[in-house]
């Protein structure tokens, strides 16, 4: 029954609602799903007519390197392959970018987003930035 809830680090008047106080702390019931944000990187989506601009809409993660993960790497560099341990680091620094893009145009009502675009920079030794952006708009089905 527990199994998918969260302890609530510090609850904020925003996520009170979702948390209740149990005999081992407060904890958080997870948030609601967000709406499906239709995503494209060109500026209409397939079917659909634009019917509002939202304006500007953006996420991003800062993520760094693990030190288990760069002895692997050494090694890996030498021996030559795939730095998988690199790309799933990546991979979910861009799934969390989109999802708190994603959330960021829901908050203001938009059911997409279009000229979607992805950027990364290093911001300190080993940590990088992952920033997904776009344009929320609402479209409709034509």
């Amino acid at each position: 029954m527990f199994g998918r809830l969260s302890r609530c680090a510090t609850p904020t008047a925003a996520s009170a609602s979702r948390c209740t106080a149990l005999a081992r702390g407060l904890v958080c019931a997870p948030p609601p799903p967000l709406p499906d944000i239709k995503c494209a990187t060109i500026e209409s989506i397939h079917g659909h007519k634009i019917v509002s601009y939202l304006g500007l809409v953006e996420g991003s993660t800062v993520r760094t390197k693990n030190v288990a993960h760069d002895v692997f790497a050494s090694v890996k560099q030498v021996m030559g392959g795939e730095l998988t341990s690199y790309t799933d680091l990546l991979r979910e620094a861009r799934a969390e970018a989109t999802d708190r893009m994603n959330k960021q145009a829901a908050e203001r009502g938009a059911n997409a987003i279009v000229g979607v675009r992805m950027t990364s920079s290093s911001v300190a030794a080993g940590a990088s930035e992952i920033l997904a952006y776009g344009t929320a708009v609402v479209v409709e089905k034509v």
